[in-house]
């Protein structure tokens, strides 16, 4: 069944690139919603998209983030999520010989600088 309301957009966004705090922000990586794989547009366009087609009305994008043998380039369902309006679980590295930890600790920093704002 397609709802008669639906209409196609030319964009790939895959089920685990987003998440929603259900409150109108969104988390996601730039890795995985701005591969060349996947849109052909601008982080501009991929705004614009977000906010008038799904009523979006932040987007917090992570620059850091990655797990060796990660397929889906940094999807978001990988690193973190939204367990609350208010509050992001994410995935963490305490081991400085880690191949991982420098990464995570980037992309730590960069949820805590989401909350200041």
């Amino acid at each position: 069944y397609i709802n008669p309301e639906s209409k196609k957009i030319d964009s790939v966004l895959e089920g685990g690139s987003i998440d929603s705090n259900g409150d109108g922000i969104v988390l996601c990586s730039k890795k995985s919603v701005l591969n060349k794989n996947r849109q052909k547009t601008s982080i501009k366009e991929v705004k614009k998209l977000f906010k008038q087609e799904m009523g979006v009305d932040k987007i917090l994008f992570l620059n850091n983030g990655s797990l060796s043998g990660d397929d889906t380039d940094s999807h978001i369902d990988m690193l973190a999520r939204f367990v609350s309006r208010e509050t992001i679980v994410y995935i963490e590295c305490q081991d400085k010989k880690d191949e991982h930890f420098e990464e995570l600790k980037k992309m730590q920093k960069e949820l805590k600088n989401f909350i200041k704002k």
